[in-house]
């Protein structure tokens, strides 16, 4: 009755990375559980609190061995020899070195959020500020902390456009001995929900086998018009959008330079579909830099929020 809503679910995850798009290849396997509630504080404010435990294991590979030259003596012995492709990176092979490979994780979190906005899904007017706090607790294996901002903000210029505009900062810092964050709880950029252009988690700091590692800070923003497709309800089940969007990941905020921030501008379209939310988008790049990932046509089927 008086609003306080609470969330709980257990998870098993398993992440290969190598199946990603230019990241260091190693598998995590976790599970765990975790629980959130929320208690408003007014008619547009909430509060809210969580815990949790997860369990991470994570497994790379191995340097390859060093065979001398000299011990191979024939062709069919060479190749007999099974394909040995180090590609794990330096640094994650560090930090599980230095720190192990099974980490226990009980982390604590807080947020507030001030949304005015007239609907959750397709807005048009009011705006949402959010800010979080994550942290472990002094019982687990890894310290870190999380610190994250967000803004939305909508204004409609007609009954059936609207302009919006968006960003996110993300800060994080390791504890205890951890120069920077663990390297699976990096802040990563790049995608059709960040940067829209660039492949998914391909932006910010690379490693020494030049795939993205992610970073302690993160920056990202868009600004869009937003339209009905023609010969459809403007409240409907689909939308179109003009977006220009810009933002990067660095290592840290010292790091941070205007002028590394890339940026893309294209056309978006989403559809509301029985299946759950389709999202696509066509996007050109610019101050993008040799090197960069990019990738023009891009869909994803999920949370649009």
């Amino acid at each position: 009755n008086d609003g306080i809503s609470r969330n709980v679910r257990a998870f098993i995850r398993k992440t290969d990375t190598g199946q990603l798009d230019s990241t260091a290849n190693y598998i995590l396997d976790s599970y765990g559980v975790k629980a959130r509630y929320g208690v408003p504080l007014s008619e547009f404010s909430t509060f809210s609190f969580g815990f949790g435990y997860e369990r991470v294991n994570a497994i790379i590979n191995e340097p390859c061995p060093v065979v001398p030259v000299e011990t191979v003596v024939a062709t069919d012995e060479m190749d007999a020899m099974p394909l040995c492709v180090e590609t794990t990176s330096d640094e994650v092979q560090n930090f599980v070195e230095k720190n192990g490979s099974e980490y226990d994780l009980f982390d604590i979190s807080i947020g507030y959020a001030h949304d005015t906005r007239n609907r959750t899904v397709f807005a048009t007017s009011g705006a949402r500020n959010a800010l979080s706090l994550e942290a472990t607790s002094p019982n687990s294996d890894l310290a870190y902390l999380k610190i994250g901002y967000s803004f939305e903000y909508f204004r409609p210029l007609s009954d059936s456009l609207t302009l919006a505009f968006s960003s996110k900062i993300n800060y994080g810092e390791g504890e205890d001995g951890l120069d920077t964050l663990p390297f699976f709880r990096r802040f990563t950029a790049g995608g059709i929900q960040s940067v829209r252009g660039y492949r998914r988690n391909t932006l910010g700091p690379k490693d020494t086998l030049k795939n993205a590692e992610g970073g302690d800070f993160r920056t990202i923003g868009s600004a869009e018009l937003i339209f009905p497709p023609p010969f459809t309800e403007s409240n409907g089940a689909t939308r179109l959008s003009l977006f220009a969007d810009f933002g990067n990941v660095f290592k840290d905020v010292t790091h941070f330079d205007t002028k590394e921030l890339r940026g893309s501008y294209g056309l978006s379209f989403v559809w509301l579909a029985p299946v759950g939310p389709l999202t696509f988008s066509y996007a050109e790049t610019f101050n993008d830099q040799v090197g960069d990932n990019t990738q023009s046509f891009q869909f994803t089927i999920g949370s649009i929020f």
